[in-house]
């Protein structure tokens, strides 16, 4: 069935002063300046298809990126909650262990001091502080010979003289207590502090 239109020129004086509805001459299928509308539906629909199909090519052709970009968040998010447990675990168990070692290295340490002092405090003779090497040489003589062995050969002989030797000839009680202090602040219970700003 063919389509009739009709034509109709406006002026800018007639659209102005309201004399026609643009709305009702666009159904009608009247002419405005000079351009035929057959229907008032027909309009909107001849300009929205060609760009329906260019977002759905830009869509397409986004797609990739998108995946990876929520891929890529996906990820990091996991990483940091790996993190965090990670975190967590250690500090569980890693503060109650340094606050046992430093409960041990007290103890040793107190131990070695009154060894050493009680001859004193008896009256058998002076105050001699024993050192750790004494301690070790008197438990496994073969153990500290072999492992300046390997240390000197790993590394070089000034290791074992002047960062080993300086260590395991410091006084024992003064060797453990200090780690035992040093374990002990490491291993504190952390208090959390809430901060509330106005």
């Amino acid at each position: 069935m063919p389509i009739h239109y009709q034509t109709m020129v406006l002026s800018d004086h007639d659209m102005c002063a309201g004399a026609l509805d643009v709305d009702s001459l666009r159904s009608w299928g009247f002419a405005l300046n000079g351009t035929r509308f057959r229907d008032s539906q027909d309009l909107p629909k001849q300009r929205e298809m060609p760009m329906g199909y260019l977002q759905d090519v830009l869509a397409i052709l986004l797609w990739p990126f998108k995946f990876a970009y929520w891929t890529a968040i996906l990820l990091l998010r996991a990483a940091i909650w790996l993190a965090k447990g990670t975190f967590n675990l250690v500090v569980g168990i890693g503060l109650p262990a340094l606050r046992f070692l430093a409960f041990v290295f007290i103890l040793i340490a107190t131990i070695a001091f009154v060894a050493d002092a009680t001859p004193a405090f008896d009256g058998f003779g002076p105050y001699a502080p024993t050192l750790l090497v004494e301690h070790l040489m008197a438990l496994a003589p073969k153990s500290v010979a072999a492992a300046e062995d390997a240390v000197s050969n790993a590394t070089h002989p000034l290791v074992w003289k002047y960062a080993i030797g300086v260590l395991i000839n410091v006084p024992t009680y003064v060797l453990f207590g200090a780690l035992g202090i040093l374990a002990a602040l490491t291993g504190q219970r952390r208090e959390k502090l809430d901060v509330f700003i106005n």
